[in-house]
């Protein structure tokens, strides 16, 4: 009497069809002591029985002699074995990890994918983070609409995946009405056609809460999980190398598209900021977004600009991203905007996307003529004028500097 044994993520599940049992294994943990503890949900599509038997955590270690003789109590079967059966099977499970695979380089494989370019990347844990305050929810939740439905034309003309992917809203931070009045908003602006975000409020971190968002996420059928945000999410020392690494490795468990919504650094004068916390927040993750907004006081509008900060390794830094809100009554509309047409976000681009951005909209300058406009040094400007021709970025006209005629847009 084998069972059909079903891997689920973090948890497995073992049916006896004859016996008409089930037995749902989660939280499996192993500890430093020797012990393996988890918890078992045992249910029973047998007719004229309640499905639920049994939940409880075990060691899998001990005798479930005792276990055996109270679900005997509750449902005739042969416990001993089942017990047994689920004993081994999940111990094989959790010790014996991925499978060796052979690694080739023929080609075979496909290229990590875009699902909104260059934002989010598909099956990586991307971050937005900036200061308190710079909107970071809202644009959670238009990448959601982006998704979700998906919103093919969409008013910041970014490209969408082809099919629906739903989102899973896991919020430590805010509260439903929040995400929900945000939406709303948007909804109205621009009349969105009617779809669900799904969302839950969470308290306890990440880590230690990955098999009932595993499961959550199952249930709605979640390909892309936002986390509102990175700090409340983690545990209480941020500057803990642990934390950071626990954080990664429950996201990893969950095996989806994270967006991350993230606090700036403490210094928030310096020109190139950083994830507030340890080190490994940085480390791990794969794309990086800084958000800096500008909103003057008693305006019903802000500005947004979204820079790069951590490229992934298989792509170079992309060009800053504008988005322009506006607040109308009980309405919100996003429209797109060129970072370069907001004064404060003009500092935040490096000297290689200043020149393109001047070029491309004054024509061909000299140097002496950049120097006078972008306020930089004649000597930071020939290095770097001379670095973007090599890459066919730009080319010299006698005295002059323009754009060449086919020039990369990527890697300023």
């Amino acid at each position: 009497m084998k069972p059909i044994v079903t891997e689920m993520g973090n948890s497995i599940r073992y049916d006896w069809e004859d016996s008409h049992v089930t037995i749902r294994v989660s939280r499996v943990r192993e500890h430093s002591d020797g012990r393996v503890t988890a918890e078992l949900r045992t249910t029973t599509s047998a007719p004229g029985y309640s499905p639920h038997l049994d939940q409880r955590s075990v060691n899998l270690l001990t005798s479930k002699t005792a276990f055996a003789k109270e679900l005997a109590l509750l449902y005739e079967a042969d416990w001993i074995s089942i017990l047994e059966q689920v004993k081994v099977y999940t111990l094989e499970w959790i010790r014996r990890g991925e499978p060796v695979v052979e690694l080739w380089g023929n080609g075979d494989s496909d290229p990590p994918s875009y699902l909104i370019d260059p934002l989010i990347i598909e099956g990586y844990p991307n971050v937005l983070f900036g200061d308190p305050g710079s909107f970071k929810s809202g644009i959670a939740v238009v990448l959601c609409s982006l998704l979700t439905l998906p919103w093919r034309q969409n008013p910041l003309g970014w490209d969408t995946p082809v099919e629906p992917m739903e989102c899973l809203y896991l919020d430590w931070e805010t509260d439903r009405k929040t995400v929900d009045w945000t939406f709303a908003r948007l909804r109205r602006g621009h009349d969105v056609t009617p779809f669900p975000i799904h969302y839950r409020r969470c308290f306890a971190p990440l880590h230690a809460d990955i098999e009932a968002l595993s499961e959550l996420a199952d249930s709605c059928s979640a390909k892309v999980i936002i986390i509102d945000s990175l700090g409340m999410a983690s545990t209480d020392d941020l500057n803990s190398s642990a934390t950071a690494t626990n954080f990664y490795r429950g996201l990893r468990q969950l095996g989806r598209t994270a967006i991350i919504l993230a606090h700036n650094a403490k210094d928030r004068d310096r020109k190139e900021r950083t994830i507030y916390g340890n080190q490994y927040f940085t480390a791990q993750a794969r794309n990086i977004w800084e958000v800096r907004k500008v909103q003057e006081t008693g305006d019903d509008c802000i500005d947004l600009g979204l820079f790069h900060r951590k490229a992934p390794p298989f792509s170079r830094f992309a060009h800053p991203l504008g988005i322009h809100i506006e607040f109308v009554d009980q309405a919100m509309t996003v429209s797109a905007q060129e970072p370069r047409s907001v004064a404060e976000f003009v500092a935040q681009l490096s000297l290689a996307q200043q020149i393109r951005e001047m070029l491309l909209h004054e024509g061909a300058m000299t140097i002496d003529q950049l120097a006078e406009y972008l306020g930089a040094s004649r000597d930071s400007l020939r290095v770097t004028l001379y670095r973007m021709r090599d890459k066919a970025i730009v080319v010299k006209l006698g005295e002059k500097w323009g754009m060449a005629e086919h020039q990369s847009v990527t890697g300023l």
